[in-house]
């Protein structure tokens, strides 16, 4: 699993950013199928021996320290969740590939979902100074505290790793 593969340290930018694409392309398949998987966490993430990642565990019910720090805003105050939230969650676990820490940590799970509500988080450039500002960006398009200024869809977050992955000068399609 993904999770297996941090080890509390940071992926290599382009390592994040492709399991980042791998992860966001299966959720686009999912939610045009009209399901939001509501536990996207690094444990959920499988890591295939030929480097692709896949999602695993859709629509199970998550308790628990380690899945709370990876609820939305909306998830946390019991609020109707939609795609978006599956949004949010992606982007805590690419802070985390890209810091090798999870964004929102405390000593309970009530204190972690304190964070998730009001705690400002550095930028992960802050905490790994290889992050560049352009994967910032996608950082920020998924972690916005309101699903409304979150990317609409996952289709828009793949446009934007498109253009990401040209800027980085990755192989479209191709593994890193």
């Amino acid at each position: 699993s993904l999770r297996q593969a941090l080890d509390k340290r940071p992926l290599p930018v382009a390592r994040a950013v492709q399991i980042l694409d791998d992860v966001a392309s299966a959720l686009a398949y999912a939610h045009e199928e009209g399901v939001v998987h509501r536990g996207i966490k690094p444990s959920n993430i499988i890591i295939l021996r030929s480097g692709v990642a896949k999602i695993g565990d859709f629509g199970i019910g998550q308790i628990g320290e380690a899945a709370v720090r990876y609820k939305s805003p909306e998830q946390v105050r019991g609020d109707p969740i939609d795609h978006r939230s599956d949004l949010f969650s992606l982007g805590t676990v690419f802070y985390e590939m890209l810091t090798g820490r999870p964004l929102f940590e405390g000593a309970s799970p009530q204190e972690i979902t304190d964070n998730i509500l009001r705690a400002e988080a550095p930028a992960p450039s802050e905490v790994n100074p290889h992050v560049p500002g352009a994967v910032e960006g996608i950082v920020s398009g998924l972690l916005r505290r309101n699903p409304d200024e979150r990317f609409a869809n996952v289709r828009i977050l793949l446009r934007e790793l498109q253009g990401l992955k040209e800027g980085l000068g990755l192989a479209p399609g191709g593994s890193v």
